[in-house]
């Protein structure tokens, strides 16, 4: 057997767990990938679809198996990939990585009246933002994220996370900004449909 008859990548691994399921809504994105040809035309494409849920500004390190690995302790990890994630980001299967709240502190009440503590807000109120340097992937801590209509900040925490309990239900407009940083602006919504964690990477620059 020489390296051209090892079989592509079976098996992806993330921070030691082998991922079965693939986030279905980037199945078809692998499918268009390896019918474009190319290095990711062997691929299967459940899991391409695993490898493109995975961002890669939330990849600390990777490693690839291929088939004349001898010292492979792990089932299946031969012609495996596997992927270990920053501290504070997760993976769900079926859905693909994320970033985590991890000691986000909160700043104040966000009632008009403030008349109730946190404790009081349902968690889907709880949605994360990660922010991350679009160079080199690393988290952004002490990013001031701002809601442009009631001014009201929380600034991310050491995994360059936040959570946006401080806007109200629905539609708001958040600015993200930190010196040496381009400043971006971009709408988000709160609701019982809306948790999905939220990943944004900052340009350096002015």
């Amino acid at each position: 057997m020489t390296a051209g008859d090892c079989p592509p990548i079976q098996n992806v691994f993330v921070n030691g767990t082998r991922i079965s399921e693939p986030p279905w809504n980037y199945v078809s994105a692998a499918v268009a990938r390896r019918q474009g040809g190319g290095l990711l035309a062997p691929m299967p494409s459940v899991v391409l679809a695993i490898l493109l849920s995975i961002k890669p500004e939330h990849v600390d390190e990777m490693q690839y198996n291929d088939c004349f690995e001898a010292e492979a302790t792990v089932n299946r990890g031969t012609s495996a990939v596997f992927i270990v994630l920053k501290p504070g980001i997760g993976y769900e299967q079926g859905s693909g990585s994320y970033a985590l709240d991890v000691g986000a502190a909160p700043v104040r009440p966000v009632s008009a009246t403030g008349d109730y503590s946190l404790l009081d807000l349902p968690r889907y109120r709880f949605r994360v933002l990660g922010v991350f340097d679009d160079a080199d992937g690393q988290p952004i801590v002490g990013a001031a994220v701002i809601d442009t209509v009631s001014g009201i900040r929380a600034m991310t925490t050491a995994t360059g996370t936040v959570a946006l309990y401080f806007l109200p239900d629905g539609g708001s407009t958040l600015r993200v900004q930190k010196p040496g940083f381009r400043a971006t602006t971009f709408d988000v919504a709160i609701s019982v449909k809306d948790t999905v964690p939220i990943t944004l990477t900052l340009i350096r620059g002015n």
